[in-house]
């Protein structure tokens, strides 16, 4: 009887060590770059929350009698010279465009955060994240 238990506590450590060994995979390791890129597309959805409830088909009248479009809420002046610098050609409702310019704006500039003071200032969103160059 005791060697029967003795045999099956090896052959439960062999196993235990056997899962171990397997089961420990390496996480992947991102780039600064990659890190950055994840973080700001997590406060692009605070931002599109912030600013039309994640409504992609909203259009409001803004408190500056100008017309906000789509899911980041852009207006007309301020998508036409940014769509065209980052060669966007897309709609002023396509949410994915809003998007990318947006992200391509706040790399570029970082006080572009400023085209969505409100939301940025007084909601959830708060201010993208900063890249850190170490």
């Amino acid at each position: 009887m005791k060697r029967k238990l003795l045999f099956l506590f090896i052959l439960v450590i062999i196993w235990m060590t056997s899962v171990a060994y397997f089961a420990s995979a390496e996480a992947p390791q991102l780039t600064k770059e990659q890190i950055y890129d994840a973080q700001l597309e997590q406060w692009l959805d605070r931002l599109q929350n912030d600013e039309s409830g994640k409504n992609p088909l909203l259009v409001i009248l803004d408190t500056n009698n100008k017309y906000s479009y789509g899911c980041l809420q852009f207006q007309a002046g301020t998508w036409a010279p940014y769509s065209k610098k980052y060669n966007v050609d897309s709609e002023i409702m396509d949410c994915k465009a809003q998007r990318y310019v947006a992200k391509q704006m706040i790399k570029d500039d970082y006080s572009a955060w400023r085209n969505w003071f409100t939301s940025v200032t007084t909601k959830t969103a708060g201010k993208p994240p900063v890249f850190m160059i170490q």
